[in-house]
């Protein structure tokens, strides 16, 4: 059901950017590769966008905000995948001629699969959890010219999750569990590089 509802306001919102661009005169898109700033340091994560324009200080935008694949072998051995979807709208300030401020909510959707397998038979699981959830943007964009913009930001965020976990050897092991909260969904913030067209 949470996966149903977040995935249906997502092809809403992303009908809502397609239908929205016929009134503007200049269009305006943008193209964004981020690198999300890690909490502990042990694996990178990146990111990928796309803004479009609706007025002069009004953009759509879709975005994967988080793209991650780590994997180990030896006695123990992990696989851990993640993904993510999120749409929203982002207000900009000027606040100097090469300087801009933006902001804005956004709702999204996180996958990630996890695989545990040790030489120890019951701590071998597998894991799918899926997460909704909603945030808020922050942050500065500096424009090196008209094509090429950097960025750093940081979006709060409030997520409700479900964590589905099988234990191949003790089913009677296998749980689900919800639960909900607050983090930053791009770890302690993202640096971005913004190419516009």
């Amino acid at each position: 059901m949470l996966k149903a509802t977040i995935l249906s306001v997502i092809i809403l919102c992303i009908y809502s950017m397609s239908y929205g661009q016929d009134t503007i005169k200049q269009k305006k898109n943008e193209f964004i590769f981020s690198l999300n700033t890690p909490v502990d340091f042990t694996s990178l994560s990146f990111g990928i966008g796309y803004k479009r324009a609706v007025s002069k200080n009004k953009f759509l935008k879709i975005n994967i905000p988080n793209l991650n694949y780590q994997e180990t072998s030896g006695d123990y051995s992990s696989l851990n995948i993640t993904g993510s979807l999120s749409v929203g709208f982002e207000f900009r300030h000027n606040l100097a001629s090469k300087l801009i401020l933006f902001h804005g909510p956004n709702i999204g959707y996180t996958y990630q699969y996890k695989k545990n397998k040790t030489t120890e038979p019951s701590s071998n699981y597998v894991s799918n959890q899926n997460s909704g959830n909603v945030s808020y943007t922050f942050g500065l964009q500096f424009k090196l010219n008209d094509n090429v913009s950097l960025s750093t930001q940081l979006s709060p965020n409030f997520f409700l999750r479900e964590t589905k976990t099988q234990y191949p050897n003790y089913y009677y092991s296998n749980s689900t569990t919800t639960n909900k909260g607050f983090n930053l969904d791009n770890g302690v913030g993202a640096i971005s590089v913004i190419f516009c067209f």
